[in-house]
């Protein structure tokens, strides 16, 4: 099995669940139907993700019969669970971006078929914005439970370096930071696509945007950086045993040394830094600098998450190959 797919898996599917979370406060925030039909953009961001994500993990199941078992006959088991938890959440992310994209007034796939109009227009009625956010409400914690789910079946038994509460929590950090940062992305790159009448148009929904998700992202950041020391001083404890220790001897000074430092330096140290720049461009009213710094932070942020997702996966070939925990899956 390779790790590039089980890093695609879980690094899209936490994207698609923090985009979810984005998007409800974008429709929080938006005050009228203008500033919905600017962040609706950026709800095409959450079924691609689930499916790609789905696709690299299929590739890695269908082909192993101990995990396509585990999945079919032990519900109980951590790996099925995340099984189903990935199809709720999949299934109640294509609700969620139906109730955008077919929004009566400025849904972008709206007129396309009439058929499916009338059914979205019978079903929610002029409520779709309330239905909408009730239903990203519950989307939240339908995928907040997926991701914990998700870091569970990764807390090996048999990987002393991963049995641990700091998986999870690294899962749910990825979904926390990359997913905003996508949808901060996105519609900044909408606003520097459009035509300058538009710009100014959608200027004053970018800025109180931007202005809440620098802060929360910044907030995330400083949160990671907090998780990473407890996660390195964790497995240093005598509990770990040598596994831990060797771990932290090559995240520092070894073999794992060199993506480390550029995991720490791209994906914290230039978020911080270009947080900062956004910050002191929206108080400039330099909106269009914010949106490009933000551009940048997207990359910086999935860089750096992707960079902590291949040490991840390093780190337990230091105390087993895992095809060999396989088994373990279902404890």
């Amino acid at each position: 099995m390779s790790d590039l797919q089980y890093t695609v898996f879980t690094v899209l599917s936490q994207m698609a669940v923090g985009a979810l979370i984005a998007l409800v406060i974008a429709d929080f925030l938006a005050k009228d139907e203008k500033a919905e039909m600017f962040y609706e953009t950026a709800s095409y961001i959450l079924l691609p993700a689930v499916a790609i994500a789905a696709i690299a993990i299929l590739l890695s199941i269908l082909p192993n019969i101990a995990i396509s078992y585990l999945i079919i006959s032990r519900p109980e088991a951590w790996v099925a669970r995340e099984t189903l938890m990935m199809s709720l959440f999949g299934v109640w992310a294509l609700v969620y971006t139906i109730l955008w994209v077919l929004h009566p007034k400025y849904g972008s796939l709206r007129g396309k078929v009439s058929l499916v109009d009338k059914i979205v227009d019978k079903l929610v009625g002029d409520s779709i914005k309330d239905i909408r956010q009730a239903v990203g409400l519950i989307g939240i914690v339908v995928g907040i439970l997926f991701v914990t789910t998700s870091g569970m079946t990764y807390a090996l038994v048999g990987l002393p370096v991963l049995n641990h509460f700091t998986t999870p929590l690294f899962f749910i950090m990825t979904a926390l930071l990359v997913g905003p940062a996508t949808v901060a992305a996105v519609v900044s790159l909408k606003y520097k696509k459009s035509d300058q009448v538009e710009a100014n148009k959608y200027a004053e929904t970018l800025s109180t945007y931007l202005g809440i998700i620098w802060k929360y992202l910044l907030v995330a950041t400083i949160v990671l950086i907090a998780l990473i020391a407890v996660h390195l001083q964790f497995l240093q404890s005598p509990g770990m045993g040598p596994g831990g220790r060797m771990v932290v001897e090559n995240m520092l000074v070894g073999e794992y040394a060199a993506t480390f430092l550029m995991r720490m330096i791209i994906g914290i140290a230039v978020t911080l830094i270009l947080l900062v720049g956004i910050m002191l461009s929206l108080k400039a009213e330099n909106v269009s600098r914010a949106a490009t710094l933000t551009l940048v932070v997207f990359a910086s942020v999935i860089i750096g998450e992707i960079l902590g997702r291949v040490l991840f996966y390093e780190f337990s070939h230091l105390n087993a190959y895992l095809f060999e925990a396989i088994p373990l899956l279902g404890i």
